[in-house]
C-alpha cells in the first residue's frame, strides 16, 4: 500500500481520482439494536393510532352534523 504514485500524491485533494469499492468498515452505519427496533416500531404504531383516532373523531363530527 506504500506504493503511491508520486504524481497522484502531489495532486491537490480535489484532483485525486475517486477511489471505488466498498467503504471502510469504520464508516459503515451500524445495524440498529433490538431496543432501537422496538422503539422505532412503538413510535410508528403510536403515531398510526393517533392518526386513526383523529380521523375517527372527524368522521363522528361529520356524522353528527349530517343528522
Amino acid at each position: 500500500m506504500e506504493n503511491v504514485d508520486k504524481e497522484t500524491e502531489s495532486m491537490p485533494q480535489k484532483e485525486r481520482p475517486i477511489r471505488r469499492g466498498p467503504r471502510p468498515t469504520s464508516v459503515k452505519e451500524k445495524e440498529p439494536s433490538k431496543t432501537e427496533i422496538i422503539w422505532m416500531a412503538a413510535s410508528y404504531f403510536g403515531r398510526l393510532m393517533l392518526l386513526l383516532e383523529e380521523e375517527g373523531t372527524q368522521t363522528q363530527a361529520a356524522q353528527k352534523n349530517d343528522a
